[in-house]
């Protein structure tokens, strides 16, 4: 090599190192290699299915414009990093997803029915209820809870085939013309619906919302359902001029008020607020007293489902007050009428009904979600209890902690494997 061309990538080399040492200071490299050293040696991100070292990972984070992104060195694919923590923004693209699949198979007749699966057609369970199902094995199941079973999200009934014609059409009957279930099950699909502003939706029973708050959710969507589900058999009655048949037996509270002169209700006529309130606390009332018993185990097992996803981690399972009342306040406006002022102060009285093993079980499953909390997730904790500054203050320090680390151990090596660096940054004599 030339006296001249060796003086030259001398300079390049030191010129090179310098490049990284910008920005550092030795004195600010020290430190941050001291504090970092721990934190870089035993921490990892999961990225997209993909393990890497903290070291990696922030070695290819940068600031564009004015969030921080991290470029994929493989694909240079560019990711923001907020959208990677927030567990809310992940969460709700997934409702979505599965809300649009969900709309291409819409059933056309919804029952609420009883199955069991027949393994012997002459079969004949006598601890069943009397109006029975047999279910294909082609048929799928969305989660009734009439059905007594938790099935996966995303599915639709089928078909049922009757073991008895005659009591399928007195079940039609009564869920078409009478219960009217299907404004029930039509109420539930809009309290799930979680719109089209997916980062900001106000959907029922979604993650980013404490154990307890979420199963007072699964029991407001009943609640909300048998609302729905009234207004429409109170409709019925006022048509048929005031037949109290076309009440179900559990909403005969109504023809009674207006037996007893409280009420004197009129088609295509606005509900008073009296008569609201006397509505919402009438259902909430027999709802608690009836039902709660019914839901209770499947609204636990529910909530347990709702943030068993793979979105779900420790932030995404404390308790965010505001945004359950915006839920709620949104999903409680029932057919026009807003029932939340006359529903949400008995909230208490739901929340009341979890055990204390209900309890228990709830801090074990978010004493399990902080011990396999990642990085990024401890990142997402940082803006949830420190704000968005603090969020990328951290990013920023990590950034150039990775920097310092990398300096570092380019540094031992060069002192450990003197020629190594001489023939990276100087090239091969000749």
């Amino acid at each position: 090599m030339t006296k001249k061309r060796w003086q030259k990538n001398l300079l390049i080399g030191t010129f090179s190192v310098a490049s990284l040492l910008g920005g550092v200071s030795a004195y600010g490299l020290y430190e941050l290699n001291k504090i970092n050293t721990e934190e870089f040696a035993n921490s990892t991100v999961n990225f997209f299915g993909k393990k890497l070292s903290l070291q990696e990972f922030y070695e290819n984070v940068e600031y564009r414009k004015d969030h921080w992104v991290y470029v994929n060195p493989q694909n240079n694919r560019v990711h923001d990093l907020n959208a990677m923590t927030d567990f809310v923004h992940r969460g709700n693209k997934e409702a979505g997803r599965a809300w649009r699949r969900i709309q291409g198979h819409r059933y056309c007749k919804i029952d609420t029915v009883y199955y069991f699966k027949v393994e012997n057609d002459s079969m004949t369970p006598l601890d069943k209820p009397k109006y029975m199902y047999k279910r294909k094995d082609s048929d799928e199941c969305i989660p009734m809870p009439s059905l007594g079973k938790n099935f996966p999200h995303g599915k639709m009934i089928t078909q049922f085939e009757p073991l008895n014609g005659q009591k399928e059409r007195a079940v039609d009957q009564y869920n078409d013309y009478i219960n009217c279930t299907s404004d029930h099950e039509d109420q539930h699909e809009a309290s799930k619906d979680p719109g089209p502003d997916l980062d900001n939706s106000l959907a029922i029973e979604q993650i980013g919302q404490s154990y307890e708050l979420t199963f007072a959710e699964t029991c407001w969507n009943e609640i909300i359902s048998n609302i729905s589900q009234f207004l429409s058999q109170r409709d019925n009655y006022i048509a048929a001029d005031r037949d109290s048949d076309k009440f179900a037996n559990r909403f005969q509270f109504y023809p009674q008020a207006v037996k007893e002169g409280k009420f004197n209700p009129q088609l295509n006529k606005k509900i008073s607020p009296k008569e609201l309130e006397f509505i919402a606390d009438s259902i909430m009332s027999e709802w608690m007293g009836d039902k709660f018993p019914i839901y209770h185990n499947r609204n636990m097992n529910r909530t347990l489902a709702i943030h068993a996803t793979t979105c779900s981690n420790y932030n995404s399972v404390q308790e965010n007050i505001s945004k359950h009342i915006a839920v709620l306040q949104d999903k409680m406006v029932i057919k026009g009428y807003n029932f939340f002022p006359y529903l949400y102060k008995r909230e208490q009285e739901i929340l009341d009904g979890l055990t204390a093993e209900d309890k228990a079980l709830f801090a074990k499953k978010v004493a399990e979600k902080r011990k396999h909390q990642t990085h990024l997730g401890d990142l997402e904790w940082t803006r949830m209890s420190q704000g968005q500054e603090a969020y990328e203050d951290r990013i920023r320090r990590n950034v150039q902690a990775a920097r310092a680390n990398k300096i570092i151990r380019e540094t031992k090596n060069c002192i450990k494997h003197p020629w190594l660096f001489l023939q990276k940054y100087l090239g091969q004599a000749m």
